[in-house]
């Protein structure tokens, strides 16, 4: 569905999330996955047309 490259961004996107929520920066957790979840919402839908 993805591409490696998007997927090892997401991999990223996500520890650093971890990250975040591990040193109790709540905002910067927030706004990580406010993006990552917009983005793989987008993507979804790009796939999603592209293949009709």
């Amino acid at each position: 569905m993805y591409s490696k490259f998007i997927a090892m961004i997401f991999v990223v996107l996500y520890l650093i999330l971890i990250w975040a929520v591990l040193t109790m920066r709540g905002s910067l957790a927030m706004d990580i996955m406010a993006f990552g979840m917009f983005a793989d919402a987008v993507l979804t839908l790009l796939n999603f047309y592209k293949k009709r």
